[in-house]
């Protein structure tokens, strides 16, 4: 550190004798030095935000609106994302789920906003940045710029209740005899308070009403938000054939008319196949959180709840038990059922699982990854100082031969 601070003296002493034009010479190189030495870390980790803006409309005070947005890096290693809030909506925003990324996939990030009971009406602005980090809780070290961007947010408070919705898709799956009807539907909340939709559905053998029933789906569906409920509504007398079921979102206002058809009892088996286990990065740091998809294809007639199941092997021997979320996966659908796990030994590690679907489970797949030891704080403080001597002998160097030459 004192070779460092000799050498900044002996360059404040050089420059203060030269001229104007030479002052502004070297000045430059300086820079070009920086960017060469210094910047393409911080730019080999550039992110990508897409929108960049949202504005949400005729919110209500008290009430709820969310909007999805999507966040890419060029970045080949995983990199932690944080989120930052700005303006005077800043308490009102969240962003709830952990993000991490890498330059093989696009994340998509659920934005959410509730104002409070009290505020005015009015036009209210704020926004969210979101700055990389090399590692969870950690920040870029020495002179490395922080990657970031931001998302700008406008929202309109009004106090009335607006009660507005549309249905998209509805379903009503293949079913047996002596079975239940099982009905899904997309809803999408367009008014700016909660709603739980009340449906009706007649089911019609030809031209006979075989039975009417009304119905309120359980699950709520906020405002600004795009969901499938479901229902299932016990029958036992529904011979095989085909029906015609005309179903009434009374709450959307929106009628939908559904064939579907009874089956021979035990004809309906659930398949499914879990087609590979992908990991972003094969090779990651000591402590670094690594995401794993289960790739799962739903061969069957009717949606299945899928989770996914694995064991971390290392020297044969289990070290560790994975498990993700449960999944609805409709028929003909493939998804990707997300878990993570962080490994905190260096070593190589082998991922072995499989996908438990309706009281069933798929064949087993396999992932590899090798763990690495993570570069400490320490190591990268000494990187960046070298990089920087490097620079100051360069620049000092040039200025010795200048003055020479004069």
């Amino acid at each position: 550190m004192a070779t460092a601070a000799a050498i900044l003296y002996s360059v404040q002493r050089l420059i203060v004798k030269m001229n104007p034009k030479i002052k502004k010479g070297i000045i430059c190189f300086i820079l070009i030095v920086l960017f060469v030495f210094i910047i393409p870390d911080s730019l080999a980790s550039g992110l990508g935000i897409s929108p960049s803006s949202v504005n949400f409309k005729e919110v209500r005070k008290g009430g709820y609106a969310e909007a999805s947005v999507f966040l890419s890096t060029t970045s080949n290693e995983n990199i932690y994302v944080m989120p930052e809030y700005y303006g005077e909506i800043k308490d009102w925003l969240n962003v709830s789920d952990e993000i991490i990324l890498n330059s093989s996939a696009v994340k998509e990030v659920v934005v959410s906003i509730k104002p409070p009971e009290d505020i005015m009406n009015g036009i209210y602005e704020g926004k969210v940045s979101f700055m990389a980090s090399p590692g969870k809780n950690e920040a870029y070290i020495g002179s490395s710029l922080i990657a970031t961007v931001s998302l700008k947010i406008k929202i309109e408070i009004i106090g009335e209740e607006i009660i507005k919705c549309n249905v998209g898709a509805v379903e009503i799956e293949p079913m047996e005899e002596d079975s239940n009807i099982i009905l899904h539907a997309d809803v999408k909340n367009e008014g700016n308070v909660r709603i739980k939709p009340e449906f009706n559905l007649d089911v019609w053998k030809g031209n006979e009403l075989i039975f009417s029933e009304d119905f309120n789906v359980n699950e709520e569906v906020l405002p600004t938000q795009t969901k499938r409920v479901s229902y299932e509504i016990e029958v036992h007398d529904l011979e095989k054939g085909d029906y015609l079921g005309e179903i009434l979102a009374k709450t959307c206002g929106v009628e939908k008319d559904v064939l579907f058809r009874v089956q021979e009892k035990g004809s309906i088996t659930d398949e499914g196949e879990l087609l590979r286990i992908e990991v972003n990065n094969n090779t990651l740091k000591e402590k670094e959180i690594l995401p794993v998809k289960a790739v799962f294809k739903n061969t069957g007639k009717r949606t299945v709840t899928a989770r996914f199941k694995g064991e971390v092997y290392s020297n044969n021997r289990i070290i560790d038990v994975i498990e993700s979320d449960s999944y609805y996966v409709y028929p003909g659908e493939t998804t990707e059922i997300e878990t993570f796990y962080q490994a905190n030994v260096t070593g190589s590690y082998e991922i072995r699982g499989k996908i438990l679907y309706n009281k069933k489970e798929s064949y087993g797949q396999s992932a590899y990854i090798e763990v690495t030891e993570k570069e400490s704080s320490y190591g990268s403080m000494v990187k960046y100082f070298i990089f920087g001597l490097i620079g100051l002998i360069i620049i000092v160097l040039t200025l010795l031969i200048i003055t020479k030459k004069k």
